[in-house]
């Protein structure tokens, strides 16, 4: 004879999630070294193309791993350093 499985009550709410899935890499794993140049564009707020034309001028440091370009997220806080005024907007 067929034996049918009990029914799991509906109304139960699943347990919290722990797993590495439920933390941003952040948390898991700091904050990057390395961004991509759009990643870089967004923390400055600038365009891709400003991305490049500051890592032509030498303004950003490039990093290359295989084929793939990276920006140091080092020179994009010591860009910032040297490019602010020190002066407060209101």
């Amino acid at each position: 004879m067929n034996q049918q499985r009990p029914r799991k009550p509906t109304n139960i709410a699943p347990p919290p999630r722990t797993d590495a899935s439920s933390t941003s890499r952040r948390e898991r794993y700091g904050d990057p070294y390395l961004v991509s140049q759009d990643e870089a564009g967004h923390l400055l707020s600038i365009s891709r193309t400003t991305v490049w034309r500051l890592i032509r001028d030498g303004e950003l440091q490039l990093v290359r791993i295989g084929s793939r370009k990276y920006v140091s997220t080092a020179s994009i806080q010591e860009f910032v350093t040297r490019h602010s005024t020190g002066h407060a907007t209101k």
